[in-house]
């Protein structure tokens, strides 16, 4: 157990710094655009198939919501939760 404590990395400040600043548009549209279509949907019933095919439409609006978090610290309620099922 002090073996894996003392060998522990620690983030260096630069590393830090970029991990908390905010992303830019291309870095958000990089992310979001790409994801698996094929997972399973969240809360909304939204697929990354759908974020794919609307980007035109949504892709300002998920910006924003990346960005207010980055800035304010602030998500809405829902936003990052998940609902399981269980299926008999």
């Amino acid at each position: 157990m002090l073996l894996m404590l003392i060998s522990l990395q620690f983030v260096s400040e630069d590393e830090n710094s970029m991990l908390v600043s905010c992303p830019s548009i291309e870095e958000i549209k990089k992310v979001v655009f790409v994801l698996n279509s094929n997972r399973a949907s969240g809360r909304d019933g939204f697929r990354g198939y759908f974020f794919d095919g609307c980007r035109d439409i949504v892709g300002f609006d998920v910006c924003n919501v990346v960005k207010q978090f980055f800035y304010h610290n602030w998500i809405l309620l829902g936003m990052n939760t998940n609902m399981v099922s269980l299926v008999p």
